[in-house]
């Protein structure tokens, strides 16, 4: 959003409505007394900035969707690497189970070897599916703060209104 300036007769102030809002009653107040001293524009002041207001609380609601596609993406994710995961670690306890019962066969055969490899590869699974997971949940509050955040929004429009 542009910056929108108010103008009085000993001096001017410029507002970034994108860095303002979305901001405190008591801070909205303030900013409309100073307003109130370009009393020629107020009211086109006061619509701009409610309208900087309704327009990024829009904006913010029409990006939910991606957020949400998002999340729902990363939970797919971690949820497509549980079977692989699970058999990891089926392999990997056939493998002890076969290196307890016949060490001897079992080092012919390079059983430990395919165990630290089988290892290895459940330890880079589970890093995945934990990164997954946890992306998941930082769009899913992300998600959530827009709500509020829009909702902020709209309330401070509300109070810009003339």
């Amino acid at each position: 959003m542009e910056p929108i300036t108010i103008r009085w007769e000993t001096g001017y102030m410029t507002i970034n409505p994108d860095a303002f809002f979305p901001t405190s009653t008591a801070r909205i107040r303030k900013l409309l007394r100073v307003v109130a001293l370009d009393f020629e524009h107020q009211d086109v002041i006061r619509m701009q900035l409610a309208g900087a207001c309704e327009s990024r609380a829009q904006e913010i609601l029409d990006g939910r969707k991606s957020l949400a596609n998002e999340a729902v993406n990363h939970h797919q994710k971690a949820a497509d690497l549980e079977p692989q995961i699970e058999t990891a670690k089926r392999r990997i306890t056939a493998l002890r189970a076969c290196i307890k019962e016949q060490p001897k066969r079992a080092r012919q055969l390079g059983y430990p070897e395919r165990l630290h490899e089988e290892r290895e590869q459940l330890k880079k699974l589970t890093a995945e599916r934990s990164g997954a997971l946890s992306a998941f949940r930082k769009k899913k509050r992300e998600f959530e703060a827009a709500e509020a955040t829009a909702e902020k929004l709209r309330q401070n429009a509300e109070v810009l209104r003339p």
